[in-house]
């Protein structure tokens, strides 16, 4: 739970809803709770996902990036010459790439790929109410979780912004930048002067969206070998 200088949060603060209509349906903005768990996490997972699936579609380095895709289609291949010994090995080797790349990603890197960019899953609430530094917001429509936006103080003049996720099924409603703008008004609110923020490089949308709003771009992080990170800055004051 953020704290602003010594003083704690009310929990008028912390529970009121914030309400927006982008005039096809109304959503709103609320701090967490600790039955939104599972949905922040389901949502925080289907995030990470996508945006792996992203870098790999885009990649001609499959097989060195995840070499435990190599392996089971070796594995696989092995297996299959014999018991389809007339069968085209043309098709057992596509069928052997498409299954091992997908149980690669589905069930073995992205689980623990999830565990290392997102350590606060799955009990979240718990995560951001233990460290006074960071608080995160939800946005909801009918009950539902549809987005996701936290903070963290980085020092007294820096605020960032982490883990903007919107629901697949709800983007280009608005929910993205009411979020941003919801931290922009939060970090001014606490007295911060910069907002920062990372991004993946393959989320391009989202990389617009900053921009428009009056982000830029002042670094790439090429430290990670699966994904670069784009650095935005906003500047408040």
């Amino acid at each position: 739970m953020l704290i602003n200088g010594y003083e704690t949060l009310t929990a008028l603060t912390v529970y009121i809803f914030f309400t927006m209509d982008n005039g096809l349906f109304t959503f709103q903005i609320r701090s967490t709770r600790p039955e939104d768990n599972e949905q922040i996490s389901r949502l925080l997972y289907k995030e990470l996902g996508e945006t792996i699936f992203k870098r790999l579609a885009r990649s001609h380095l499959i097989g060195k990036e995840c070499w435990i895709l190599k392996m089971l289609t070796t594995m696989f291949l092995v297996s299959m010459q014999f018991v389809c010994e007339n069968v085209s090995m043309t098709l057992v080797s596509t069928i052997a790439f498409v299954f091992s790349w997908w149980i690669c990603i589905r069930y073995i890197y992205l689980h623990y790929a999830s565990k290392w960019y997102i350590p606060e899953i799955p009990n979240v609430h718990e995560f951001y109410q233990a460290d006074s530094r960071k608080e995160m917001w939800v946005a909801t429509q009918s009950g539902k979780i549809v987005g996701t936006i936290a903070l963290n103080q980085v020092n007294e003049h820096i605020m960032e912004i982490m883990r903007v996720s919107v629901d697949s099924s709800f983007r280009g409603l608005g929910i993205g930048k009411a979020l941003a703008d919801f931290a922009l008004a939060k970090s001014k609110e606490f007295g911060k002067k910069e907002v920062i923020l990372s991004s993946s490089h393959v989320l391009h949308e989202a990389h617009g969206l900053y921009q428009k709003m009056g982000f830029k771009i002042y670094d790439v992080d090429k430290s990670n070998a699966m994904l670069d990170m784009f650095n935005f800055k906003y500047m408040l004051c």
